[in-house]
C-alpha cells in the first residue's frame, strides 16, 4: 500500500480507535472532552499518517481553526468499533458514535454513518 505497511500493522485509524477505547475504559463511558484530549495526544505523537479531515478536526479541538464541515471522509467511521463494544445498548452506541464523529468529522453524512 501507500506506506509499505506489513499485513496487520497498526494504522492511524487503528491508533485512534485504541485512543478511543482507552478513553472509554478510563472514563467508564464516552466523555467528549476526554476523547478529544486522547485524540490530541495521539496527534502530538507524530503519527506516520493522518488524514486531512482528521488533522483539521484536531486543530479545531486545540483551538486552531475549524473542523472540515464539507468533507465526507471515513475517519470517524474507521475508529468507531470500541463504542459498539462499550456502549451496552444500540441507542447509547448511536449517541456516542455521533458525538465522536462530531469531534473531527462533523459533516452530517459522517455523523449518520458512524
Amino acid at each position: 500500500g501507500t506506506w509499505d505497511l506489513l499485513a496487520g500493522q497498526v494504522t492511524d485509524d487503528s491508533e485512534m480507535a485504541l485512543a478511543l477505547a482507552r478513553s472509554l475504559v478510563a472514563e467508564g463511558g464516552f466523555d467528549a472532552g476526554a476523547v478529544g484530549r486522547a485524540y490530541l495526544a495521539w496527534g502530538a505523537s507524530h503519527p506516520f499518517d493522518m488524514g486531512g479531515t482528521t488533522a483539521r478536526g484536531l486543530a479545531a479541538l486545540a483551538g486552531r481553526g475549524r473542523p472540515s464541515r464539507d468533507s465526507q471522509s471515513n475517519g470517524a467511521l474507521m475508529r468507531v468499533s470500541p463504542i459498539g463494544i462499550a456502549a451496552g445498548s444500540h441507542k447509547r452506541a448511536a449517541v456516542w458514535a455521533q458525538a465522536d464523529a462530531e469531534l473531527t468529522h462533523p459533516h452530517p453524512v459522517c455523523v449518520a454513518s458512524s
